[in-house]
């Protein structure tokens, strides 16, 4: 016998030995796992806490313009498919982005938090969006896939704290963002419209606009 080990008691079942050491390993085997599971939950809560000031540039560097206050336009008015305009599938809106106006029947819902060029919606859907409070932010699709990266990962992070936030791409046959910019956000309030331009991604500027216009001043909060 190995020294340092102790003498085993006479009469010892060498079964029950396994049968010990299978459930020692067992318990080790999850206490390991559950470590990991743990590390794992809490870097996935440390994601989604993350402060949105923190992704992109800090406001001053975000080129951002003053916001501008827009009167409403077209309110209430339908087209688009099941409406009594049905051949209307396009609407030249007032403003570069709208922040009100005509919209089809049904909202974007449900609705991704980030859009990529691939799977935009329909700005006429979007604008009714607008309408149940959502703040949308619309990008240029030639924003750097870098930005996009981190726009994708703040809208994502925003929507944990505010389920009505959209970022998706602008159609520039629409019209270019004012100044050169890359980025607008557009809200429609209950008695004005409101944009801000952006030429980078910043989360303090695109925190301070929602924060500012939130959901519930808008003409329709409680809808999709």
């Amino acid at each position: 016998m190995d020294e340092g080990q102790p003498d085993e008691p006479a009469g010892a079942d060498p079964r029950k030995r396994r049968l010990v050491h299978r459930v020692t390993g067992a318990l080790i085997v999850v206490l390991v796992l559950g470590t990991g599971a743990a590390a794992v939950i809490r870097n996935a809560s440390g994601a989604s806490t993350r402060d949105p000031s923190t992704f992109g540039v800090p406001r001053a560097q975000a080129g951002c313009q003053p916001v501008i206050t827009d009167p409403i336009f077209d309110a209430g008015v339908r087209v688009g498919p099941g409406t009594s305009s049905p051949d209307v599938t396009h609407v030249d809106y007032a403003t570069t982005p709208p922040s009100s106006g005509k919209t089809f029947a049904m909202p974007v819902f449900p609705n991704l938090p980030f859009y990529a060029n691939s799977d935009v919606p329909q700005v006429e859907q979007l604008v009714l969006n607008l309408q149940h409070g959502y703040t949308i932010l619309w990008y240029d699709p030639t924003l750097s896939s870098d930005e996009q990266a981190q726009l994708d990962a703040l809208a994502n992070r925003i929507r944990v704290d505010d389920p009505k936030f959209i970022a998706a791409p602008w159609d520039v046959t629409r019209g270019r963002f004012a100044g050169g910019a890359m980025i607008a956000m557009s809200h429609w309030g209950t008695d004005a419209g409101y944009r801000q331009f952006c030429a980078k991604v910043s989360g303090q500027a695109i925190e301070a606009f929602v924060t500012a216009h939130p959901a519930s001043q808008s003409p329709d909060p409680g809808g999709a």
